[in-house]
């Protein structure tokens, strides 16, 4: 979904996977090793190198013509509610220029353009 591609061409074919190089089971979108509970401290290497294509966001901030961020509750942006998530959004479009945002919840998308 962060890329347009399709599992086979990303890698990241489930939530778990098994990282041979590192004989680790990883939680793929957080970097926990499955068995210790822990962030792997071998995985970013792994995920750099095999695991890493360029997000839509990435395409589109290359540009230079947008801004785009995203947001997760378990990444770099990451928000500890559905509260926080809309404020930082609603904060976001606060910004002079064209802001667009979508959101999904409950099977509705919602689209806000200022």
């Amino acid at each position: 979904m962060q890329t347009g591609l399709n599992p086979i061409e990303h890698g990241y074919l489930g939530w778990n996977m098994y990282v041979s190089p590192i004989d680790e089971t990883v939680e793929l979108y957080t970097s926990i090793n499955k068995e210790t509970g822990k962030t792997s401290t071998k995985y970013p290497k792994v995920q750099k190198k095999y695991l890493s294509p360029k997000t839509i966001v990435d395409e589109i901030n290359e540009q230079n013509k947008y801004h785009a961020i995203s947001l997760f509750p378990f990444k770099d942006t990451k928000y500890k509610d559905l509260d926080e998530m809309i404020s930082i959004i609603e904060k976001k479009c606060q910004k002079e220029g064209k802001n667009t945002f979508m959101r999904m919840m409950k099977n509705q998308i919602t689209q806000c353009m200022t």
